[in-house]
């Protein structure tokens, strides 16, 4: 138990993990998480760059995610890269999650470095929701985000809202997109969740695109 955070976030260099025997994500003796930063990992909006990802976690034997504690988590966090979505790819064997642990991506895609807004489905004005496999919410019809991707294979993150009140002294931020979860697994046991949302930011800030 305990966490452990491999990169950070708009790192430029890939990160690496490699387990020669299980990893254990377990929520015995407490809380446990797993954080992994994306870095660049290739150009934007080629696919070559979401299919070999901006991390790495493979483990040569058993992934355990969850344990028997009614109230500890399990959870690990893959964060894509922030600028040009790069995914963290899991090359896992048999991989479990029971009940009390899970994948999270929510909030974990695209999203505003400073004053700059990332994603192919931003919101294209002050006040849009991010937009992906549909658009986002909007309070004009020019201002929401745009769909983009394939809609039987989501391979890239979600993109971020924008706020309603953006370079204001009122400013404060915008949603973010939601991950992707890139797992690669011989036998899987699915018991606990895999989750990818968009995030809303607080204040005025506009949910991001899932």
């Amino acid at each position: 138990y305990g966490s452990l955070a491999i990169g950070g976030v708009n790192q430029i260099c890939p990160s690496q993990l490699t387990v020669g025997g299980d990893l254990m994500v377990s929520n015995a003796l407490g809380n446990a998480m797993l954080v992994v930063y994306a870095g660049i990992g290739g150009a934007y909006g080629e696919v070559a760059t979401y299919k070999t990802g901006g991390a790495s976690v493979t483990v040569a034997g058993r992934t355990v995610v969850g344990g028997a504690h009614a109230t500890n988590t399990s959870i690990i966090y893959p964060y894509c890269n922030v600028t040009n979505g790069a995914p963290v790819i899991f090359n896992l064997q048999d991989l479990v999650v029971t009940p009390l642990g899970r994948f999270d991506a929510t909030g974990r895609g695209f999203a505003r470095i400073g004053t700059v807004y990332n994603g192919p489905g931003q919101g294209r004005a002050a006040g849009g929701g991010g937009g992906y496999g549909g658009f986002g919410g909007g309070t004009t019809t020019s201002n929401y985000g745009l769909t983009y991707g394939y809609e039987l294979a989501p391979y890239m993150p979600g993109s971020p809202g924008r706020d309603c009140e953006e370079f204001s002294s009122n400013w404060n931020g915008a949603g973010v997109g939601g991950g992707a979860l890139r797992i690669r697994a011989r036998d899987v046991v699915l018991d606990g969740q895999l989750l990818a949302n968009g995030r809303d930011y607080y204040g005025t800030g506009n949910r991001g695109g899932g």
